[in-house]
């Protein structure tokens, strides 16, 4: 009883504020609307999509490998280069956009990692 009248009045809490259009409410909206972690603009819709999926499967790789009808080894490597790519944006705060996305690639398999040595040289001597 106790709990659905705390249910109830967070509900009635969060009707008042939406029929006043309460510009807290409003301030609260435009706040969550433009901070996005910088890792999660460096992610293609796919990934983001990926992971939704992989939440909602209560992060079980098993359940998600039946569901995009792949082996569990494929779905773990496609977890392990998304690990890599939030891990480097994340770490990427004063680096050159151009090594950046050099090493975005290379997490992604787009690159190798000898054919991004090479480019990553040619670079460093063009500067």
């Amino acid at each position: 009883l106790i709990k659905l009248n705390l249910t109830l009045t967070l509900f009635n809490v969060i009707i008042y504020f939406r029929t006043l259009n309460c510009a807290v409410f409003k301030k609260m909206g435009s706040i969550m609307e433009t901070k996005n972690p910088k890792w999660l603009s460096v992610l293609s819709e796919e990934e983001v999509h990926f992971i939704k999926r992989f939440i909602l499967a209560s992060g079980s790789l098993k359940d998600l490998a039946k569901q995009y009808k792949v082996s569990y080894p494929t779905l773990r490597i496609r977890l392990n280069r998304l690990i890599e790519k939030i891990k480097i944006a994340d770490d990427s705060d004063k680096e050159n956009p151009f090594l950046l996305k050099i090493r975005l690639m290379v997490a992604d398999g787009t690159l190798t990692q000898a054919a991004a040595r090479a480019l990553i040289k040619a670079y460093e001597e063009s500067q």
